[in-house]
């Protein structure tokens, strides 16, 4: 395979500048069956900052259709055998979104993956209704919650001008080729006084700037790296208005919390793992603050 069709150069998704700076270089480079794995490898990246609006991103980049062809077949095991994990930060996360939109109606999930938030959703009234690139999620979410996903990417969905009352993206955006398209499509479905939520790693935070390219988020299935500065930059490109933010805080597993250390060392990930077992700690919740962010918007 050509190395021209595997890497792209891109411009600013912001602004459209092709100025920048590189911040962070590769220490090793993908090739053959890693293109595209999924799930991330570390030290792949060259990212870059533009030097007319802040944006942090990935250039060049692996053509975005690896990721998609990878992700829409993929097994996407170690996600769906954690599900529950994740149903009590989601139950959390709809209680802060109900206190800014406490009218529940149509609330669309973007990268719904299993399905957990929608049924969180579903159970406190909402008309619920998912997107979800990878078929074996949305078979799952469909069957288990019944909460109406679509397999696809949104462009392909086609809803209604004005239909949603709350569009919500937990650590998505990151992921899209093209967040400005993304969110312009969202503008559209999105109803006047409707809300958007984006949940994404924060690079300005405290714990990125510490860790810099070891930080756990930095790996080659994000293309983008937003602070809360070209976050709002983005937004406001895009029309929405009265941004707030809140640091994310989520709960886990330890037993869950032991395999995403497989990216950094899969020896001390089955290490944990067993240990977490032997004790019987593999399933005790903990709550912790990795560096993300929540921003909420509106659509006026």
């Amino acid at each position: 395979m050509n190395e021209k069709d595997i890497y792209e150069t891109v411009k600013c998704n912001i602004c459209g500048s092709d100025s920048y700076k590189i911040i962070i270089r590769p220490s090793n480079k993908i090739s053959g069956d890693e293109l595209a794995v999924f799930r991330g490898i570390k030290g792949t990246q060259q990212i870059v900052r533009c030097n007319n609006c802040g944006l942090v991103y990935v250039n060049p980049r692996l053509n975005p259709k690896f990721f998609i062809q990878k992700y829409t077949n993929d097994d996407n095991s170690i996600y769906l055998d954690n599900v529950n994990d994740r149903r009590d930060s989601f139950k959390e996360s709809l209680k802060f979104i109900e206190t800014y939109y406490p009218k529940k109606g149509k609330i669309l999930d973007i990268g719904t993956a299993a399905g957990v938030f929608l049924e969180a959703a579903k159970n406190s009234g909402w008309k619920t209704y998912g997107v979800e690139l990878n078929k074996l999620s949305t078979i799952f979410a469909n069957k288990k919650y019944g909460v109406n996903v679509k397999q696809g990417i949104l462009q392909e969905i086609k809803f209604k001008d004005n239909f949603f009352d709350v569009v919500t993206m937990w650590d998505v955006l990151e992921h899209i080729p093209d967040p400005d398209k993304e969110l312009k499509e969202i503008f559209r479905i999105l109803k006047p006084g409707g809300i958007l939520v984006i949940n994404f790693p924060d690079f300005g935070s405290l714990i990125a700037r510490i860790f810099g390219s070891k930080w756990w988020f930095v790996f080659s299935v994000h293309l983008f790296y937003f602070d809360r500065n070209s976050m709002t930059k983005i937004l406001k490109k895009n029309k929405f208005k009265n941004y707030r933010f809140k640091k994310y805080w989520q709960s886990l597993s330890l037993g869950y919390l032991a395999t995403t250390i497989r990216l950094y060392n899969k020896n001390l990930s089955k290490l944990m793992g067993n240990i977490f077992k032997i004790l019987n700690l593999d399933k005790l919740k903990i709550k912790y603050y990795a560096g993300q962010s929540t921003v909420i918007a509106r659509k006026n």
